[in-house]
């Protein structure tokens, strides 16, 4: 009898022992976020999202003014929440048309003009401008006192400014042959 008690004790411990090592080595599923090294910035995200917008209208043969378009009010939804600061202007080259679209923050002083055959119009950019490439010869931005060449040198291609508090100016072209 006493032989049986003590087989008990000895089962119990082992148990107890591997409850406790179980617990102690077990993979919890917990969720840890890593701590932020700095706020997240727009103008590269853009930057880095919009070709797979290109390559997917590419790639699916549907319209890219369309497609961007959508894609950039999106974005712009969204990045108002990381930075009130943030701003682009992008000129779409698409199928002999050219595609401009911008938003700035309301404080920044800024304009876009279209130069073509021996004329010059200032864009009024707070709706979609679309038109023929036919004539064009440049389309500038000016911001800040400084200009930008927008115009994409291939069909189709895309010239993106974009600007931000948290990131700076930022002047990059995109181009598909």
């Amino acid at each position: 009898m006493l032989a049986g008690r003590r087989a008990q004790i000895y089962i119990f411990a082992a148990l107890v022992l591997c409850v406790l090592i179980y617990s102690v080595y077990s993979n919890r599923n917990s969720i840890s976020q890593a701590g932020k090294t700095g706020k997240s910035l727009p103008c590269s995200e853009f930057i880095r999202e919009y070709p797979k917008v290109i390559d997917y209208s590419l790639a699916s043969s549907k319209e890219a003014p369309a497609l961007l378009s959508n894609f950039t009010e999106d974005f712009l939804n969204y990045s108002a929440t990381l930075d009130r600061g943030f701003g682009l202007m992008y000129a779409l080259s698409w199928n002999g048309a050219l595609y401009v679209k911008a938003s700035f923050p309301e404080e920044s002083s800024w304009e876009a003009i279209v130069y073509g055959n021996e004329s010059a119009s200032l864009l009024n950019l707070s709706e979609d401008y679309n038109t023929s490439m036919e004539g064009i010869k440049s389309l500038e931005l000016y911001f800040a006192n400084e200009s930008y060449e927008m115009l994409p040198e291939n069909s189709p291609g895309i010239s993106v400014f974009c600007v931000s508090e948290n990131g700076g100016n930022r002047d990059i072209t995109f181009r598909r042959q």
